[in-house]
């Protein structure tokens, strides 16, 4: 069985497996996949008069439910590192909204409906430190309301926050997204853990992921790309579809006798599924191509992926040196984003500025 049908079938195993859930997820693409961009308001970015935001999700129509709280989770992108704890004093109002995405007005009252309800007054929320690690990242901002909504779904749903005095939020905080539209997105990619260092090389090896898709032709390469390796050699890739354990031995595995080596602490992050020797180059670079399906099926699926190099100078037991942990995401084909959003940089504000079929990936629960 080839590479990409043995990943299908493990895909169509572990997605369904795992997808399971009392919460809702709007935009509802985005249950297990990361959304396409990132939105700092109304939580993420300090505003000397706070913020007012407001957002409409037409996929929720016909949803009917009590909601008790609302979640965001972070962006997944590389490039983002660790978020420090903070808080704000937030507000929050519900209604079923009296316009739909679509049609959403600069004008706060006029999107929400006759139900509206205040379900927060000026309540302080602790937000917790995050660090990046998986892809999609979890719902770690949580706001749960005083009183529960009973919401009738008869339209689609309108909330809204008043947000102000943030303390401690010291770096913007930027938070999963929805936008627009994608017959062909790539695979979301992100990173976790710490590589060590090859005995020939200063700094610790380096592992980057990407992809190229063709959804239409429904097939796709995931690429790794690898630097801080050794030069005019041979690299291991490393790809599994778990990084929390391998058969009985757990994940990640510290390599025994690294923790005091010139190399600094070596680490097997990913389940080796497959292992292929990549040739690198003069300057210690190496690039793995892996071709993969591009299937409907496979919704939210992961792959694992690490470099792994011989270094017979280095004192741990495998006498391996090891990179970061990359993540692949497999990212559906989405429609247009059922969402729109308002926001202001002032609690009082009567009118924002206006997006359009974007916004804020929210859990509700």
């Amino acid at each position: 069985m080839s590479p990409s049908k043995q990943l299908l079938a493990c895909a169509t195993v572990l997605v369904f497996a795992g997808t399971a859930t009392s919460q809702v997820v709007s935009p509802k693409e985005f249950t297990v996949s990361e959304g396409p961009t990132y939105i700092y308001q109304p939580l993420g970015s300090n505003s000397n008069s706070g913020w007012r935001y407001q957002q409409i999700h037409d996929d929720l129509k016909g949803n009917a439910m009590t909601i008790n709280q609302i979640a965001f989770r972070r962006d997944s992108a590389v490039n983002r590192g660790d978020y420090m704890s903070f808080s704000a004093r937030v507000s929050a109002v519900l209604s079923t909204a009296a316009q739909t995405a679509a049609t959403m007005s600069t004008t706060f009252a006029s999107n929400h409906g006759t139900n509206v309800k205040t379900v927060m007054i000026g309540k302080t929320v602790n937000f917790p430190a995050t660090s990046p690690g998986d892809v999609p990242a979890p719902f770690d901002y949580v706001v749960k309301f005083t009183t529960p909504y009973v919401f009738d779904g008869k339209n689609g749903l309108c909330w809204e926050l008043q947000v102000s005095q943030q303390l401690n939020l010291l770096t913007t905080v930027y938070m999963d997204a929805a936008y627009s539209q994608s017959t062909n997105p790539q695979l979301g990619v992100g990173q976790f853990g710490t590589g060590c260092r090859h005995t020939t090389r200063i700094k610790p090896a380096v592992a980057s992921a990407r992809s190229s898709m063709n959804w239409n032709s429904k097939t796709g390469t995931m690429i790794m790309d690898g630097s801080e390796l050794e030069v005019n050699s041979l690299a291991l890739a490393v790809v599994g579809i778990s990084r929390t354990n391998f058969g009985p031995l757990p994940l990640p595995l510290p390599i025994p006798g690294s923790q005091n080596d010139v190399t600094g602490p070596c680490t097997i992050y990913v389940s080796p599924d497959f292992v292929l020797p990549i040739p690198t180059t003069s300057s210690g670079t190496a690039t793995l191509n892996f071709p993969v399906p591009a299937d409907t099926n496979m919704a939210g699926f992961k792959l694992y992926g690490q470099w792994l190099v011989p270094d017979a100078a280095a004192a741990n037991v495998f006498t391996l040196i090891g990179s970061n942990g990359v993540i692949w995401n497999w990212v559906l084909p989405y429609a247009k984003a059922p969402v729109s959003r308002v926001y202001a940089t002032n609690t009082l504000a009567t009118t924002g500025n206006l997006s359009l079929t974007n916004g804020l990936i929210v859990e509700l629960r």
